[in-house]
C-alpha cells in the first residue's frame, strides 16, 4: 500500500498548483535559512508577518532541496509534501499495527490513503499536515511509553524526543500531546496500588519513569528550536506562540451549510459536522464500528482497563477526540473545515481500521466474502472519485451534502487556491487556439492567490492590480469572488459538476466571435 502511494506521488505531484499560503511559507523558509548562513546575523525570519510563531522545518528543508532539485521551488515543496504525508501513513500502519495486529495496521493505512483530505493536502499544506504526520509519530512513541513504563529504553525516548521535537517546532499547540499520558499512567499508578504488598512500590516506580522522560523532553527542545528558532530568543516564547494559537486573530467570514458566521462565533458543531461530511464512507462506516467495538469491550470486560494493551488504546482514542471535544466545548476560531485539525485523521482511522478488523473476526465463510466484497466496493468507490477530482481531492464532501456538486455554495471548496493553476493553462491554450497571443501583453486580475495563476502566466500574460482596466479576470468560486458585470465566461475549472475557479474575458467582442468556454478538461 505504502509502495502504490509513492508510486503516485512521484507520477503525480507536478500537477498539483500552488495554495494560498506557499509564497508566505517559501519566504519564511529563505529567511530561516538567511539566518543559519549569515551566522545567526540575519534575524529578519523572527520579524516576518506572523509565521515566526510558526516552526519552518518543512520550508527550511525544501529551501535546502530547491539546491540540489531538479524541479521547479513550488513542484519541489509539493513532492516533499508528498514524501512527508507518506512518512504519516508509515506512521499511522506502525500505530495501527502496535494497537490491533496486522490486518488493523493494513487496513488503517489503507483508509488513510484514501481519505481525499488527507491525500490532497499532502501535496499543497505544509504546515497543518507535516503537524500531523509529527503527532501521529509522537502518539505511536507515546503507546511505547505506556508498554515500557517505567524502565524505558534508549529507543522509546530518542523517538519521543524526535517526534515531539518536530511536531513542536511545526505548531506548538502540539503540547497537547502530554495530556494523553495522563489517563494512563493514572491507570498504571492505580493498578500498580492494588497489587499485593512486595509488590514493589509505585511512587517509587512512578518517579523513575518519569524521570526516564526527561532525556526525551531535552531532545525535543533542542529539537524544536533547530526548527523554530525563534523559540529559543525569549524563554516565554513558545507560550506567546501558544496563546496566539488560542485564538487565532483571524475575523473573517467563514460559510457553513450555506450561512456566513464571523470565525470567532462559529457553532461548536463545525468541526465534528465538517468531520461527518468530509471523510468518505468507508472512513465513517469503520469509525462507527469501531467505536462501537471500544463500547462492547468495556462493558463485557472492565477488568481490561487494568491492562497495558487497553491503556495504549487509550493514548490512541485521547489523540483522536481530545481536540474534538477540546473545539467544541471552547469553540476557538475555525475555517477553512478541518484543515487545522488534520492531525486526529491518523488515530481515527486506526479506529476505523480496528472497527473493520473486528468485523472481520467475527464472520467466516461466505460471510466473510461478502463483508470483504462489500469493503472492496467501497474502496474502490473513493478511489474513483479521488480520480475524478484529481489534482482537487482535498475539495471533497460525501454523500450527506450531496457529493461535491452538492456542497457547492453551502461550503468551502477550492479555498486553498490551486485550481487557478488549471485555469490559466486553459486561458493559455484558449488564446493560443485564438491567435491572441500576438501584440501587447493581455492584462489579468486575479481574485485569490495571485501567485498561484502568475507563475503559470506565459510571456503574453501580465498580472495586473486594475481590476476595472484589466482583459481577463480569474476568481475562485468563492463567495468573496464576485465577478463585474458584462464579463464573457472563456474558461470553467469544474470537478463533478462543480465550480471552483473561472476567467472571464472583458476585451472588446470581435466581429463574429462566438462565445465558448474551452478547452475542455486536459
Amino acid at each position: 500500500m505504502l509502495g502504490i502511494v509513492a508510486a503516485l506521488v512521484l507520477m503525480t505531484f507536478q500537477d498539483y498548483g500552488l495554495s494560498w499560503d506557499e509564497e508566505g511559507l517559501d519566504q519564511y523558509g529563505r529567511l530561516l535559512l538567511s539566518w543559519y548562513t549569515s551566522g545567526f546575523k540575519d534575524r529578519s525570519a523572527f520579524g516576518f508577518a506572523n509565521l515566526y510563531y510558526y516552526g519552518g522545518g518543512f520550508s527550511l528543508l525544501a529551501n535546502i532541496c530547491n539546491y540540489v532539485s531538479p524541479f521547479g521551488q513550488y513542484e519541489t515543496r509539493h513532492l516533499l509534501g508528498g514524501i512527508i504525508g507518506l512518512i504519516g501513513l508509515a506512521g499511522t500502519w506502525r500505530l495501527g499495527r502496535r494497537l490491533g495486529g496486522p490486518r488493523t495496521g493494513f487496513l488503517a493505512v489503507l483508509i488513510l490513503a484514501l481519505a481525499p483530505r488527507y491525500y490532497g493536502h499532502m501535496f499543497i499544506n505544509h504546515k497543518d499536515l507535516p503537524f500531523g504526520v509529527g503527532m501521529v509519530w509522537t502518539t505511536l512513541f507515546l503507546t511505547r511509553v505506556i508498554t515500557e513504563f517505567p524502565r524505558l529504553t534508549a529507543g522509546t525516548i530518542a523517538g519521543l524526543g524526535l517526534a515531539g521535537g518536530l511536531t513542536l517546532g511545526t505548531r506548538i499547540n502540539g503540547l497537547i500531546f502530554f495530556g494523553y499520558l495522563a489517563p494512563p499512567l493514572f491507570l498504571w499508578f492505580i493498578t500498580r496500588r492494588s497489587k499485593p504488598a512486595g509488590s514493589g512500590l509505585p511512587w517509587k516506580d512512578l518517579g523513575r519513569g518519569l524521570l526516564a522522560l526527561l532525556p526525551a523532553g531535552l531532545i525535543m527542545y533542542l529539537v524544536m528550536g533547530l526548527i523554530w528558532p525563534w523559540a529559543w530568543q525569549g524563554l516565554w516564547n513558545p507560550i506567546l506562540a501558544l496563546t496566539m494559537f488560542s485564538r487565532f486573530p483571524f475575523d473573517g467570514q467563514v460559510l457553513f451549510n450555506g450561512q456566513l458566521y464571523p470565525a470567532q462565533n462559529l457553532p461548536g458543531s463545525y468541526l465534528p459536522a465538517y468531520l461527518a461530511i468530509s471523510q468518505p464512507e468507508p472512513f465513517l462506516i469503520g469509525l462507527g464500528l469501531g467505536l462501537a467495538w471500544l463500547v462492547w469491550k468495556i462493558r463485557r470486560e472492565p477488568s481490561s482497563l487494568g491492562r497495558p494493551e487497553a491503556w495504549v488504546w487509550l493514548v490512541a482514542i485521547l489523540a483522536a477526540l481530545v481536540p474534538l471535544v477540546y473545539c467544541v466545548l471552547m469553540r476557538p476560531p475555525l475555517y477553512n473545515g478541518i484543515r487545522h485539525f488534520l492531525f486526529i485523521l491518523p488515530p481515527l482511522s486506526v479506529l476505523a481500521g480496528a472497527g473493520f478488523d473486528r468485523l472481520l473476526a467475527l464472520v467466516s465463510g461466505r460471510g466473510r466474502l461478502l463483508v470483504v466484497g462489500l469493503m472492496a466496493a467501497l474502496f474502490f468507490w473513493t478511489a474513483a472519485i479521488m480520480v475524478e477530482l484529481h489534482p482537487y481531492q482535498y475539495v471533497y464532501h460525501n454523500t450527506l451534502t450531496g457529493g461535491v456538486k452538492g456542497a457547492e455554495g453551502r461550503y468551502e471548496l477550492d479555498y486553498w487556491g490551486t485550481s487557478l493553476a488549471e485555469a490559466t493553462r486553459r486561458l493559455t491554450a484558449a488564446l493560443n487556439l485564438d491567435g491572441a497571443t500576438a501584440g501587447r501583453p493581455w492584462s489579468v486580475y486575479v481574485c485569490g492567490p495571485a501567485l498561484a495563476a502568475a507563475y503559470y502566466f506565459p510571456s503574453f500574460l501580465t498580472l495586473t492590480a486594475g481590476r476595472e482596466t484589466a482583459d481577463f479576470e480569474a476568481y475562485l468560486a468563492q463567495f468573496y469572488c464576485r465577478p463585474r458585470s458584462k464579463g464573457r465566461r472563456l474558461v470553467e475549472v469544474r470537478r463533478l459538476g462543480a465550480l471552483l475557479s473561472a476567467v472571464d474575458d472583458y476585451r472588446p467582442v470581435r466581429a463574429g466571435q462566438v462565445n465558448t468556454i474551452y478547452p475542455a478538461r486536459p
